[in-house]
């Protein structure tokens, strides 16, 4: 069997069928479809538990709820395909995707996995946007997964993985490449450790699976200070990883993207939790920030202010909320 799909469902009963059924519409037709349903509670696992009726394809996983992470790894774990795509139940993919994913693979062989692209759907106003990033073949070729993640920073586009790629099973389970469980933003934390250990990959330009933004419910559309302290704690997984066997030009791009990302957190931080929330989020921040003592020749700015902000959160989060009025009264003017 060449693929394994994996779709992680938790209470998306509105929404897992258009998924499923996007899915056994695929042109290519060697694949198994691992349903992982994640404790749901309303009529999810049944409808799951249906389409096993329909399609012997169809494989159910029902285990209690452990988070995104959880499911996709108990997936991967019971798959039996040689490349694994993942899909998260409230998307959809177009009817070619895989076709599209097989053809790369033939003309490109035995990469470590493929770098895909997405459209994303605003459920507000039903419009499409194509994801601009992506990584194109004509510089991604014979390069290995640490340098294509520096050229990738350099060219001023962000990396991220989980739903956007195909992955060879056996690159993810030699390198012991499982999801963390129980964190926010799981995609962020394994995405470096990808393109550290990968070989050799390929990208695909083509946009076929589709994101669903803003959907009411999702991970993605919900704030907490939970949220923004496992973003902070993320980078600082990326400061411990650049202490294995790595390139300088992949520790350079790791780390200057780490302070960056860092203080838009700590900026979308200040704006969006109440004082208490934050001053949770600010004690962590500061405990962390202070370790982060590997050298960037690029981090610059980005440096600066995130170190300024660990030594004078709260004085950060005054000015940043205000500045945040300030703008919102100029815009109602």
């Amino acid at each position: 069997m060449k693929y394994s799909i994996i779709v992680s469902i938790y209470n998306i009963q509105e929404y897992i069928k258009q998924c499923i059924d996007s899915i056994l519409r695929q042109t290519i037709k060697d694949f198994e479809l691992i349903l992982v349903d994640d404790g749901s509670t309303d009529d999810s696992g049944k409808i799951c538990d249906e389409y096993t009726k329909i399609d012997n394809r169809v494989k159910v996983l029902h285990k209690e709820n452990g988070g995104l992470s959880d499911a996709r790894n108990a997936g991967l774990l019971a798959s039996k395909g040689e490349y694994i795509y993942f899909v998260d139940g409230d998307d959809w993919i177009l009817e070619n995707t895989l076709e599209e994913f097989d053809d790369i693979l033939k003309q490109y062989g035995n990469v470590d996995f493929i770098h895909g692209r997405y459209t994303v759907c605003y459920t507000q106003t039903g419009t499409y946007e194509l994801c601009p990033s992506y990584i194109d073949n004509e510089w991604a070729i014979g390069k290995s997964g640490q340098e294509i993640f520096a050229l990738a920073y350099k060219k001023g586009f962000p990396i991220a993985m989980g739903i956007r790629g195909v992955y060879k099973k056996e690159f993810l389970i030699n390198n012991n490449l499982f999801f963390e469980k129980g964190l926010y933003a799981e995609d962020e934390e394994w995405t470096p450790r990808l393109f550290l250990k990968a070989n050799t990959l390929c990208g695909c330009k083509e946009g076929r699976y589709i994101y669903r933004a803003n959907r009411t419910g999702s991970l993605m559309n919900t704030l907490n200070v939970k949220k923004f302290i496992d973003l902070i704690q993320i980078y600082d997984k990326w400061f411990e990883l650049v202490k294995e066997n790595c390139s300088e030009y992949f520790k350079e791009a790791l780390i200057s993207e780490a302070y960056k990302r860092a203080w838009s957190a700590f900026v979308y931080a200040a704006k969006s939790l109440r004082k208490k929330d934050f001053n949770k989020f600010a004690t962590r921040f500061k405990e962390l920030v202070k370790n982060w003592i590997v050298p960037s020749k690029d981090a610059g700015t980005d440096k600066f202010l995130v170190r300024a902000a660990g030594r004078m959160p709260n004085l950060g989060y005054v000015l940043l909320r205000t500045m945040h009025i300030l703008k919102i009264r100029n815009r109602k003017n």
